[in-house]
């Protein structure tokens, strides 16, 4: 899950990043569209560049925040933000070039008010209306990271209910999930999975 970080800048400088990552993915054998990789970014214009200049067929997420806009297009005097693009629109337009979307968690289910998970929203749902796959990050399992309704004790360090948590988002029918955490991904898949086929 290789990401191109700060593209814009570094190609500012001379140092573009699109080639040579595209020269490793082409040199492993990866730049196919069944290609067990997934190339990433928080900037729209360089996964344009990969998909349409440098002809990459490997697939292309577009990685989302909660708040803000990509640097890239705001460092143009483009106005949109993650929120237009995270947008059932938006998520159209991005289908053209992108395989999926890796959004902030938060933009998933968010928090309320008083720090507990909400009701989900319908991102996952409209992303994959247009057949875009999603990767939710960053789950992490120390209390401090987590809604308070996932919390075990008061030290913020100590491990909470990760594995519920995830539980609770895997059930959004999100694709795929970052975290901090493998083997506590790898027992909430397998609880998630065993549960669904017990359905």
């Amino acid at each position: 899950y290789p990401e191109t970080k700060h593209p814009t800048y570094f190609r500012s400088i001379g140092l573009g990043l699109e080639g040579p990552m595209v020269q490793q993915v082409r040199g492993a054998g990866l730049d196919k569209a069944d290609a067990p990789i997934f190339i990433q970014s928080f900037e729209l214009t360089n996964l344009v560049d990969l998909r349409q200049q440098y002809g990459v067929s490997a697939p292309l997420v577009f990685l989302t925040s909660a708040s803000g806009a990509p640097y890239d297009l705001a460092s143009t005097g483009d106005p949109t933000t993650y929120s237009q693009l995270t947008s059932a629109a938006g998520l159209r337009s991005l289908s053209g070039i992108v395989n999926g979307i890796g959004p902030d968690k938060c933009q998933i289910i968010p928090c309320t008010l008083n720090g507990s998970l909400g009701r989900p929203t319908k991102l996952v749902a409209d992303a994959h209306a247009v057949g875009l796959k999603v990767h939710a990050y960053t789950f992490r399992a120390e209390n401090t990271f987590l809604p308070v309704d996932f919390r075990v004790g008061k030290d913020v360090t100590a491990y909470g209910r990760a594995i519920d948590e995830q539980l609770r988002f895997l059930r959004t029918g999100i694709d795929g999930l970052f975290t901090d955490h493998a083997d506590i991904g790898v027992v909430a898949r397998a609880e998630f999975l065993a549960v669904r086929a017990a359905a």
